[in-house]
């Protein structure tokens, strides 16, 4: 690429690796957020959900957030998860769970984790939105539902919310 700038003869030269750091702007070293600051601050959140696409959206979603996210393609594998995390003693804060999933669904995914005593929060992910369906979540041991597609601010508000329940 060149490009023309005019006429430089009056112009200051500076030579490459001679006191170039003396003549550049000094620009302030951007911040990172402080996680504590920020809604989802440091939460591990547990995504049972196996479109790959609804995956990545929900992860950078929650990690923009500032929850730490491990992802779970179906609910055979989420059950794997929560019993390592409980084993080593990192418990997930929230388990989105996806209803609609091949191997083994949500619905059954969330009435296994009940029956060995889950007390942590699930929150039902699903297309389907009518009462009956939200009803269907509940009755299989969901804490709450959330429906598909994702709206960001309804995501980060209800995971938000349950962190601060647990907490209180």
């Amino acid at each position: 690429v060149s490009i023309n700038a005019g006429d430089v003869s009056g112009v200051d030269k500076i030579e490459i690796g001679e006191g170039i750091d003396n003549q550049l702007p000094k620009y302030e070293t951007p911040k990172v957020a402080d996680v504590g600051s920020m809604p989802l601050g440091g939460s591990r959140i547990l995504l049972a959900e196996d479109g790959q696409d609804n995956q990545r959206l929900i992860c950078f979603l929650l990690k923009k957030a500032g929850a730490n996210v491990v992802v779970a393609e179906n609910g055979r594998v989420c059950l794997d998860l929560v019993d390592e995390a409980n084993t080593a003693n990192e418990p997930f804060d929230i388990i989105l769970m996806d209803m609609q999933m091949p191997e083994m669904d949500g619905y059954e995914a969330t009435r296994q984790l009940r029956a060995c005593e889950y007390s942590g929060t699930i929150l039902a992910l699903t297309a389907n939105a009518m009462s009956e369906d939200r009803q269907k979540c509940i009755d299989a041991g969901c804490d709450e539902f959330l429906t598909k597609p994702i709206d960001r601010a309804e995501l980060i508000e209800k995971c938000r919310r349950e962190l601060v329940a647990t907490v209180e």
